[in-house]
């Protein structure tokens, strides 16, 4: 017998190999033998992460396998997918007849679905389904499956929860019915029926309890062991079959165990409204008692004048509300006004000539008491305040510690905001005081302008010095016998009663830099000492006033051109511009409206 070799599937031979090579040709053994043994056993498999791929016939080549791709061949008999395809995956094949094995073994339990190239609406198989899938000439659809269709036989059991059964088992359609009791231990009573009111108890395991309603009025007590419809034992309070919203429980004064209705009530706000008299009598007087409630506001408020006008705290407690006291009001302890309110905490109205506070101690009339008048003004140690603030004896500001100021302020963007020591107050003619004023800027302002002044005023005929009259408008310190200015215990600046200055130590000027060229001006509001390095051409310009005077260091004056304004020179050549060197020092001074200059001489 010849020697032949086969395919490895189903032995098909392969005619161009053994005795028969080069007797059929490649053609038959690459497209006809090799193809026919994938389509009766090979298998395609799929497995990446694609969640589509597409089959199709191949001709005059080798097979193909998809792999992790996205195309392959569609002559295999099984396709086997075991990818791991994120969402469903989706095989395309050609849209003729043709049976597939298909395997769904994918490692993210993923379904795979099989349509007809156009597509057609193709099948699906449940992740894990093993499936033979054919081509009924218009669609794919599973002819078998490992996946059971449906159910041959079903029956129930009521097993331990009491109930039975009937009607089963069940081979294609049908009813089973349930009966019987459910039983406490699966949810349910473990009775057939409840008389129709009562209470239920449960019982443990067992069937459930009930407790009749009893007579009329009983209510549901505890022995300790069950529970039992009784009437209301001796001692419990009763109430009555109805009442008014928010009333305060009253008691029966016989029994003490009747609660009747009342007409005092306190809504939920806390407000308490009482229909009689709240009072008590003690020695003869009657007394409005405040105790552990608060008096509520209008219009609910209680007129205190209706019962004697007296009021009387028991302990420290808070009135809220209004109060409209017509007689005194006695405290036996310490009394607190505790208010959580956005309005005033206390507010005392005075329609009459009186005043509105006065604090005293024991001693009554107190003749240096706590007074707030009618008019608002308060006084301390006097019954009769002068002023916002009238304090008649000792008065202490500030503390120990630092941060701490008096101020004195008008309302008018701080003007005429004066502090006065006044000496003798009775003689209103010629008062004798000394006064610190700060009259038209605010306190923000960083520079001290001409409406702002400090002074200080004697009498309005000193026996040497000015009269108030002159001070005003001028930044003045005033001093009989003049100023003398200290630093670190040593005195620096004396001004005398007669107008002469002593320094006790050098003046020290900051040197203030000119520009380099251009225009500049000879300003003594930079100072007396200036220097000016000319880098260009420089034109200086005159900003001095009468009795002012300059000093000026120029360098590089002879490299460059330097304009002066008009100037009266005073040199020893006479009324000459002095001719520049490297370095130069010139003097300006202006008297009258004549601009003098000197040239003190040059040198580094």
């Amino acid at each position: 017998m010849s020697t032949v070799n086969y395919t490895p599937l189903i032995g098909l031979a392969l005619p161009t190999q053994g005795d028969l090579s080069g007797a059929w040709g490649t053609e038959v053994n690459e497209y006809i033998s090799k193809y026919v043994d994938a389509a009766v056993a090979g298998a395609q498999t799929i497995s990446g992460s694609q969640t589509a791929v597409t089959l199709s016939v191949t001709n005059g080549v080798s097979l193909s396998q998809a792999g992790i791709g996205s195309t392959g061949s569609s002559q295999y008999a099984i396709i086997n997918c075991i990818g791991n395809p994120a969402s469903l995956l989706t095989i395309t094949v050609p849209a003729a007849s043709k049976v597939y094995l298909v395997n769904n073994a994918t490692s993210t339990s993923q379904s795979v679905k099989i349509v007809g190239a156009g597509p057609t609406t193709g099948v699906t198989l449940a992740a894990g389904e093993k499936a033979v899938v054919a081509w009924d000439g218009s669609d794919f659809v599973k002819i078998a499956t490992s996946v059971a269709d449906g159910v041959t036989s079903v029956n129930v059991s009521g097993g331990t929860t009491g109930l039975t059964t009937s009607g089963g088992p069940v081979t294609s359609t049908g009813t089973i019915t349930l009966a019987g009791t459910l039983g406490v231990a699966n949810g349910g009573t473990g009775a057939t029926s409840l008389t129709a009111n009562n209470v239920i108890l449960g019982n443990g395991t067992s069937a459930v309890q009930v407790v009749a309603p009893g007579a009329s009025g009983n209510v549901l007590t505890s022995n300790g062991t069950t529970w039992q419809s009784t009437a209301i034992p001796s001692g419990y309070v009763q109430g009555p079959a109805s009442a008014v919203d928010n009333a305060i429980t009253r008691f029966d004064g016989t029994t003490g165990k009747l609660i009747q209705n009342s007409s005092a009530t306190i809504d939920d706000s806390g407000n308490a409204v009482f229909g009689g008299t709240v009072s008590e009598t003690v020695g003869g007087t009657q007394y409005l008692v405040v105790s552990q409630y608060d008096i509520g506001t209008a219009p609910n408020e209680i007129p205190l004048n209706q019962y004697l006008g007296n009021l009387a705290y028991q302990d420290a407690d808070a009135i809220a509300g209004n109060v409209v006291a017509g007689g005194g009001i006695t405290a036996n302890d310490a009394s607190v006004i505790s208010v959580n309110s956005s309005s005033d905490a206390l507010r005392i109205t005075q329609t009459g000539s009186g005043n509105a506070l006065v604090v005293e101690d024991s001693t009554n009339p107190d003749s240096s008491p706590f007074v707030v008048d009618a008019s608002g003004n308060l006084g301390i140690g006097t019954t009769s305040p002068g002023g916002k603030l009238d304090v008649n004896g000792d008065a202490y500001f500030g503390s120990t510690s630092f941060g701490y100021s008096v101020y004195s302020r008008s309302t008018n963007n701080w003007n005429y905001a004066n502090l006065s020591l006044i000496r003798n107050s009775t003689n209103t003619a010629t008062p004798r005081f000394l006064s610190m004023m700060l009259d038209g800027d605010s306190t923000s302002s960083t520079t001290i302008g001409g409406y702002n002044a400090i002074w200080g005023a004697y009498d309005s005929s000193p026996t040497t010095g000015s009269t108030s009259a002159a001070l005003n408008g001028a930044m003045v310190y005033g001093a009989y016998a003049g100023h003398r200015w200290y630093t670190n215990g040593t005195e620096r600046l004396r001004i005398a009663s007669d107008g002469n200055v002593t320094f006790k130590n050098a003046i020290t000027e900051t040197v203030y830099t000119l520009g380099t060229s251009g225009s500049i001006a000879l300003n003594p509001a930079n100072g007396t000492i200036q220097t000016c390095a000319a880098a260009g051409t420089v034109t200086f310009t005159d900003s001095l006033s009468s009795g002012q005077s300059i000093s000026l260091r120029l360098t590089s004056g002879s490299s460059y051109t330097i304009n002066w304004p008009t100037i009266t020179w005073v040199t020893s050549a006479g009324n000459t511009a002095p001719t520049l060197t490297a370095n130069d020092t010139l003097v300006f001074w202006k008297i009258s409206t004549t601009l003098y200059g000197a040239y003190v001489g040059s040198g580094a």
